[in-house]
């Protein structure tokens, strides 16, 4: 199982704003947050581990691995916040709770 939060910083507050989760579980891509048309599982990515392009149909942990540490602009990043196989790749866990922390901020003041 693999779990990504796609976000952007909050400069103004030093926040976070969770845009996006998704989790692969045996081979089955589940997404939500309100931009989750940002994890789109038909483009190819590139993977660092395996030194090579992949698609989402090859192999859907990699790739979700690989589209995390590929999703970089200046604006919004995403981290990998669970891997049963390649724990190492996980973020530090502070970041995983500011993330999380924001995520709840924004839900609470909806």
């Amino acid at each position: 199982m693999v779990s990504v939060l796609v976000y952007r910083s909050l400069p103004s507050s030093g926040g976070y704003d969770v845009l996006a989760e998704a989790t692969v579980e045996r081979g089955k891509l589940k997404s939500g947050g309100r931009r989750s048309d940002l994890v789109d599982d038909t483009r190819q990515v590139y993977s660092e581990r395996l030194d090579k392009m992949i698609t989402y149909d090859t192999d859907p942990e990699e790739w979700l691995r690989a589209f995390a540490q590929s999703f970089r602009t200046a604006q919004v990043g995403a981290v990998i916040t669970k891997d049963t196989v390649h724990r190492d790749l996980v973020a530090p866990k502070d970041l995983i709770e500011q993330l999380l922390a924001g995520r709840q901020e924004l839900a609470s003041s909806r």
